[in-house]
């Protein structure tokens, strides 16, 4: 089983299907960014655990309220928990953002000779927080987005800020690589982001983790592929 391995035996996979972290919506993204968290730091897997409870909980009662506004009362206790489990989460997903940012731009400026550069932005869904780094600024500024969005969240039934709303901004060349990025650059791109969380699980480990690359040449020029 995956258990029995972890810590043990440590691999990070290229394949065509990771194209989607670059193709695909922020969900994608926030998951590749919560499974190395998860490997790093085993209360974050309770507290992702704890903040996906009360968003759902949250949620169901923002949908009931408009029948029962005395429930209105409720909503603090849940807020709360948005607000911690959610701070938690934010400035974690934040501190690893930036060295993953690094070592992404670092070896996607090798792939592409020098000619392009790749830059990746965490964006949390709250007013920026003003240390992105720290703890309470997270927890303050989602419980300043909670404060002003709380109407708009009654209206629609749903919770609109928090790290459920979170993206990685991918760019080359300060241009969204999503939406403007040639097939070869958005590979370049996922291949980096591959190779620079095997150099964070070096960093954290001490050991080299297993490579696996699938498919990685195609779509790719004599350059790139060199």
């Amino acid at each position: 089983s995956y258990s029995a391995f972890s810590g043990i035996f440590c691999a990070v996979i290229f394949s065509p299907d990771h194209l989607s972290l670059v193709k695909d919506g922020p969900d994608v993204r926030r998951q590749m960014i919560d499974i190395s968290l998860t490997q790093a730091y085993p209360k974050y897997a309770k507290a992702l655990d704890n903040y996906t409870k009360a968003l759902r909980q949250r949620n169901r009662l923002l949908k009931d309220i408009p029948e029962n506004q005395q429930l209105k009362e409720l909503l603090g206790l849940w807020d709360d928990h948005i607000i911690n489990y959610g701070g938690y989460i934010s400035v974690l997903r934040a501190r690893y953002c930036r060295p993953l940012a690094l070592h992404a731009g670092n070896i996607y400026q090798g792939i592409s000779s020098g000619k392009e550069t790749l830059t990746l932005t965490y964006q949390p869904s709250v007013p920026e927080p003003k240390d992105q780094l720290d703890l309470e600024s997270f927890q303050k500024a989602i419980e300043k987005g909670l404060k002003e969005n709380r109407n708009e969240d009654l209206r629609y039934g749903n919770t609109s800020v928090g790290p459920h709303r979170d993206d990685l901004l991918i760019e080359i060349n300060g241009l969204s690589a999503r939406e403007f990025g040639s097939q070869g650059q958005q590979r370049s791109a996922v291949l980096a982001l591959k190779l620079a969380e095997a150099a964070i699980l070096e960093e954290q480990t001490g050991e080299p983790p297993v490579i696996m690359l699938d498919d990685v040449m195609s779509e790719l020029d004599e350059h790139r592929r060199s």
